[in-house]
């Protein structure tokens, strides 16, 4: 058990160091690549490892997912990634999306650190970063700085991110229902142990393509239709890669 807590608690602190240096090159990096690769890749990732070593420490402590401290924090982790995205993709930075960015961020990390309810979670989870948010929005007011700004560069590498995002979805779809439920039951088999990783595993990718579905609708000028369709699609097993080959072929 102890050597379970401390693989999950190092996988945690790993996310967590990628997820704030994904947010930082967002926000301070001038360069528009480099912006896009920190969010693309840096903190998609580090979200994504945080939440899966989440999961493994809330079954070794006990935690119920229904607890408000987990929801808030998946939440705000989830709206801290969406406000990197959209300053990693303008042309201009936006005081709204700094500091609701760098809030979040504060807001995820605080609720995970108080669990318990109370005023200590309240000022920990809402009070400190809606300050720090307020802060960071004030700053960069002040700074009115412009990013080096290429549309060409950001397409491609939205729709890449989209693309990677949107197959691994669709992977964690087919195990669940082509490998976990045929075992679990029809040879009465849990591959997981009851621990619900498969289903976890699936929820995790299907809150990041719906981020990132929402992120290439916007910078790729989708319509609703086609934005509904690859929500369709990630609900259907081989659906995403289905959505895939339609936008490759236009």
């Amino acid at each position: 058990m102890l050597t379970g807590w401390l693989a999950f608690r190092l996988l945690k602190f790993l996310g967590l160091g990628l997820w704030c240096a994904g947010l930082g090159g967002a926000l301070v990096s001038r360069d528009q690549a480099r912006r896009l690769w920190s969010v693309h890749v840096l903190a998609t990732l580090g979200l994504a490892l945080s939440w899966i070593a989440g999961h493994g420490l809330s079954k070794i402590g006990g935690h119920s997912f229904s607890a408000p401290w987990i929801a808030t924090s998946l939440l705000a982790s989830l709206l801290a990634l969406h406000e990197a995205a959209a300053v990693a993709q303008r042309r201009k930075v936006s005081a709204v999306n700094v500091g609701l960015a760098v809030g979040a961020f504060a807001c995820s990390v605080g609720s995970m650190v108080v669990r318990s309810p109370g005023v200590p979670h309240t000022v920990a989870a809402f009070v400190i970063p809606g300050a720090i948010a307020i802060v960071c929005f004030g700053l960069a007011r002040r700074a009115h700085a412009a990013y080096d700004y290429d549309p060409a560069v950001v397409a491609p590498a939205t729709l890449r991110w989209f693309l990677w995002i949107a197959r691994l979805e669709g992977a964690s779809l087919i195990a669940l229902l082509g490998i976990y439920m045929p075992f679990k039951f029809g040879l009465k088999i849990v591959l997981d142990g009851g621990q619900g990783w498969f289903g976890w595993i699936h929820g995790v990718m299907v809150l990041l393509f719906m981020q990132a579905l929402w992120s290439a609708s916007r910078v790729l000028g989708w319509s609703w239709t086609r934005t509904v369709a690859g929500f369709v699609a990630s609900l259907v097993p081989f659906g995403t890669f289905v959505f895939e080959r339609r936008l490759r072929d236009g």
